[in-house]
């Protein structure tokens, strides 16, 4: 144990110094010079600094009384409580001072100054780094006002030690222990060799109700067991003391009044000498407030258990939508780089998903790196989730082959606010489209084939009357012959139109087969424009409209089937036509654009809904605008005339600034070359 402290009979000749300090397993014990002789087995886990050789004032630092930290100052102030504070980890001590003598040493019988339970765990401590008591310091004092007593006895038992020696030192230990115990909070209950109650102090009737007269001759383990609201076990207990060992256990227990609390109990048999036991000691803590926070902090644990289990379950499902979900899905950080990337995105993209990390957009899919850097601006500088439908573009995974898709962007926070990267979702619509675009052309080609039905339906009465107009014997009325050559004509005209709309599918069927063969050859595009005007004169004069054509003083050679681009520019002239209102103005314009020809068509018609723009040049595309008579034509001129277009190499677009505001055609049309124009 203690080298530098002797084994004489210190305190009172009772009870050894060795055996009265490891009551004190936080003492402190120094020199007369001020340096740690030694330190007690609990005090060095929350004061690590404390070790022998150590200066006192150099580990801690004196709180109360205030003072200079010195043997001397100690032994002046022995009456008062101190508390002292550790140097290293600012932990508080209390305790009173003792004074040993013999050995010339200064003693701190110590205890931790904790002010909350979670403290325990804090210094690393457990409840077997306690003494059976609490109350360092009123043990203290109780040691130091019995000293005179001690050597009253002393004295006594010299004059009566051959007849009562044995009686004097009980009475006198049992006196010591009824003071201690009288003055702690602890519940202190001593018993005869049977277990039977002789003694218990107030601190034990505050804390079960029950008075110790109440309970005098009963058994300890009886009044135990009758207090328990739950079987307990002490089968044990007897063995363990007969061996000498402390019986320690927690209980819960009844008070008289029938409330409940938790009994930490030790319980131990005191030794009369070597050979004799007199009787046993039981010391009783209630410990409800730790259970009740061991309790607490049981069901809080498990409940983290079950929102961690509950978290990771649902990162696992996240995980397994994020792998599986049939949508490309990418993390950027602020700067573009990737993250993380799920398999969906990685197969579009033709990269695998460990080459994307750490990595740009420009240096994975360069082809559409600047309208995704453009997106990716607008998130972060609005801080707004945006979407973006019917991308089109090509993949790296299919080169060549053009795919549509849906981009939804969601930007992600620090706890600033402050916008630290971006969630991209990146959903492929192609099949989805190309159904939509079937049905659409489903649906235009049902549209067509009614107007079509219409179409050739209203030339066939004027044909008809005129036919029977002409079996009609004139008699040779001049009259009579002037009506059915008006007739005739006006048949002719109708035979016209129903041959230029076959004509037209015709073009249009050649066209999708792929088997129009174009004859081109040196031509001005200036001798193309005067045909399709001629063409579509007679529905210009129909209508009232006035034609404003402005052609370029010089040439504009071009090299192109000559046919097929004066059926161009006709239909484009006669959508014109038909989509001006009556009495309107259609300008026709043609010039030499850089190494192009332009032609210009403008008209001060019913004009083209925005959202319209890109359809109008579909197969059987029409128009809407609200009245039945606004419809016209099949809506195959529109789209002959861009083929017919792409074939020559040329381009074809049109713009209007709304319904009512008219619309502008424009065709471009490459100009011939040197050996395009030599050729015959």
């Amino acid at each position: 144990m203690m080298a530098v402290i002797p084994q004489p009979e210190a305190l009172g000749g009772n009870l050894p110094v060795e055996e009265f300090l490891r009551a004190f397993p936080f003492y402190l014990a120094w020199t007369g010079d001020g340096v740690l002789a030694e330190v007690g087995p609990s005090l060095r886990k929350i004061c690590p600094m404390a070790r022998p050789g150590e200066r006192l004032d150099d580990v801690f630092r004196l709180v109360r009384p205030r003072g200079r930290l010195s043997p001397a100052f100690f032994a002046e102030n022995a009456d008062q409580l101190f508390i002292v504070e550790d140097r290293s980890n600012l932990r508080l001590l209390r305790g009173g001072f003792l004074s040993i003598a013999e050995a010339d040493l200064g003693v701190l019988l110590a205890t931790p100054w904790l002010t909350r339970s979670d403290q325990l765990l804090e210094y690393g401590l457990a409840l077997t780094d306690f003494a059976v008591h609490d109350q360092t310091l009123d043990l203290l004092h109780l040691l130091q006002t019995q000293e005179t007593a001690a050597n009253d006895l002393r004295q006594l038992n010299a004059k009566l030690i051959e007849k009562r020696a044995a009686l004097i030192e009980q009475e006198a230990r049992a006196r010591k222990l009824a003071l201690v115990a009288s003055s702690t909070d602890n519940a202190v209950m001593l018993t005869n060799a049977d277990m039977r109650f002789e003694w218990a102090n107030d601190a034990f009737t505050r804390m079960t109700g029950w008075p110790a007269e109440d309970v005098h001759h009963r058994r300890l383990w009886d009044f135990l067991l009758e207090s328990a609201p739950e079987p307990v076990d002490f089968s044990d207990a007897d063995a363990c003391l007969r061996e000498g060992k402390v019986f320690r256990a927690e209980l819960p227990q009844r008070r008289r009044d029938g409330s409940r609390y938790w009994l930490s109990i030790e319980v131990q048999r005191l030794p009369e000498d070597a050979q004799k036991v007199a009787n046993l000691m039981a010391i009783g803590r209630d410990v409800t407030e730790r259970k009740a926070a061991e309790e607490a902090l049981r069901r809080s644990e498990k409940d983290a258990r079950s929102q961690r289990d509950e978290a990771q379950r649902q990162r696992d499902e996240l995980e397994w939508i994020y792998n599986t979900a049939p949508i490309g899905i990418c993390l950027f950080d602020r700067d573009l780089r990737y993250r993380r990337v799920n398999r969906w995105l990685a197969e579009i993209n033709g990269v695998p998903i460990e080459d994307h990390i750490g990595k740009g957009v420009r240096e994975i899919v360069p082809n559409v790196a600047a309208r995704v850097e453009e997106e990716a601006r607008i998130a972060i500088e609005t801080g707004r989730p945006s979407r973006y439908e019917d991308i089109t573009g090509e993949t790296g995974a299919q080169p060549g082959v053009v795919r549509y898709f849906n981009e939804s962007w969601y930007p992600a926070f620090d706890e600033t606010g402050e916008v630290v990267g971006l969630t991209l979702l990146v959903e492929e619509i192609t099949d989805q489209r190309r159904v939509r675009v079937l049905k659409e052309a489903d649906l235009r080609k049902n549209e067509f084939l009614a107007t079509l039905a219409h179409e050739l339906r209203n030339p066939l009465a004027p044909i008809k009357s005129a036919l029977q107009l002409a079996q009609m014997p004139d008699g040779g009325d001049p009259g009579a012959q002037a009506d059915n050559l008006a007739a005739l004509k006006k048949a002719e005209r109708q035979v016209d139109h129903l041959t230029r709309l076959v004509d037209d599918l015709l073009e249009v069927a050649r066209i999708t087969h792929g088997k129009i063969a174009l004859k081109k050859e040196p031509t001005d595009l200036l001798t193309i424009l005067p045909q399709a005007i001629d063409l579509v004169r007679p529905q210009l004069e129909s209508k009232g409209h006035r034609l404003l054509y402005q052609a370029s003083p010089a040439p504009l050679p071009i090299f192109g089937d000559k046919v097929r681009l004066v059926q161009v520019f006709a239909n484009l002239l006669d959508n014109a036509v038909k989509y001006t209102p009556p009495g309107g103005v259609i300008r026709l314009d043609a010039s030499i654009e850089g190494a192009e020809a332009a032609v210009r068509l403008t008209d001060n018609g019913r004009g083209i809904p925005p959202e319209k723009l890109a359809s109008i040049w579909d197969l059987f595309a029409q128009v809407e605008y609200g009245r039945p008579d606004d419809k016209r034509g099949i809506g195959i001129g529109l789209a002959l005339a861009r083929n017919l277009v792409d074939l020559h190499g040329g381009r074809v677009s049109a713009v209007s600034a709304g319904v009512g505001k008219g619309s502008e055609f424009f065709v471009a049309m490459p100009l011939a070359t040197d050996s395009e124009s030599k050729r015959a």
